[in-house]
């Protein structure tokens, strides 16, 4: 079972990677909740991933999907590497992710800008298509996908993304308290993904 968790064994990017000393801590952070995985007994395997528990102050409040998670591990610069992504022109698999963020703080108002960055590979088209429709389409995916766990997040106030640790420094500490009740559910953000196709070539030989 262990090695289902383990980085350099079973794991894959869509399970939670979060370790227990994170969980003991979340329970005592104003900024930063869990998510750990939710397994059930597979039907061709001893295990079956399906999601992620969102833990607030030890309490499950929410539910993210497999996809979803994979969203969380890559905000929190865990490897994505050997995610296969099926598009309507397009398969992909991504192999490597990086971000880039830029914060705000007027009158209690965050504002958070973000830009995930993908390398993929195209697996196979389908029909004629082209980088820019590849590139169009996966970003509009994730875009959405993202900005629906996202306000799923904000609406239980959990901070699983440790969006509020951005923050910090610009809180007072006698108001970080009330980063999930007040601040947190009116962040405005503007989250991006920016896709580089690895194997262009790929596209006009076939």
């Amino acid at each position: 079972m262990f090695d289902y968790f383990e980085k350099n064994a079973g794991w894959n990017p869509e399970i939670a990677l979060t370790r227990i000393w994170e969980v003991y801590r979340s329970i005592h952070s104003y900024t930063r909740d869990v998510a750990i995985p939710l397994l059930m007994t597979g039907e061709t395997t001893t295990y079956k991933q399906v999601g992620s528990a969102v833990i607030k102050n030890g309490k499950m409040v929410e539910q993210i999907s497999n996809d979803e998670t994979l969203l969380f591990n890559a905000f929190n610069n865990e490897s994505t590497h050997g995610q296969i992504e099926v598009l309507d022109h397009a398969s992909v698999m991504i192999i490597g992710n990086s971000m880039d963020q830029h914060i705000e703080l007027t009158d209690k108002q965050p504002f958070l800008q973000s830009r995930i960055n993908l390398k993929v590979v195209v697996l196979e088209t389908r029909g004629k298509t082209s980088s820019a429709m590849i590139k169009k389409e996966l970003s509009h995916l994730l875009s959405g996908r993202f900005s629906s766990m996202l306000a799923k997040l904000q609406e239980s106030e959990a901070d699983i993304l440790g969006l509020g640790q951005l923050y910090r420094t610009k809180i007072d500490r006698n108001e970080l308290k009330n980063w999930r009740s007040i601040y947190y559910p009116n962040l405005k953000s503007d989250i991006q993904f920016q896709i580089d196709i690895q194997n262009e070539g790929y596209l006009k030989t076939t």
